[in-house]
């Protein structure tokens, strides 16, 4: 989903003249994250199976028209429009299946370096298991 706000605009009385005059109301911003996460989420490995199976892909419409779903492929155009094909080709390859990095990536979500946490305990279920086990991790 994507949010857009603003403030509304109103007319007040300009002190001077007694006349209405117009507030000036700030930008609309568009948080584009939460999209981006959501696409990402469902279309990167798809992105990178076209990337790698397809090869070399001169714009964005070439790679993103291989998508299966109509809105994904928009949203894709949109992404890659932003940053260009070569930074999305270099990006989903970098992002490793993660969508909320290949996103900051993109520059869509923000990065926040300054963040901090305390882990208290971590249990894991089973305490050990063969390669290619489930385990079951709680923070």
């Amino acid at each position: 989903s994507m949010s857009l706000s603003s403030s509304p605009s109103w007319h007040r009385l300009s002190p001077a003249s007694g006349r209405p005059r117009q507030a000036v109301a700030p930008k609309p911003t568009l948080d584009l994250c939460p999209t981006c996460v959501s696409f990402t989420s469902q279309a990167i490995d798809q992105l990178l199976n076209i990337i790698v199976n397809v090869g070399v892909l001169g714009s964005c419409e070439a790679l993103c028209s291989k998508l299966p779903n109509k809105i994904e492929a928009t949203v894709c155009n949109l992404l890659c429009d932003y940053v260009g094909i070569e930074e999305v080709i270099n990006i989903v390859e970098k992002a490793d299946l993660d969508p909320i990095y290949m996103c900051q990536l993109l520059k869509v979500c923000p990065i926040d370096e300054h963040r901090a946490a305390s882990v208290t305990s971590v249990t894991v279920t089973p305490a050990e298991g063969r390669q290619g086990s489930t385990f079951d991790i709680v923070l």
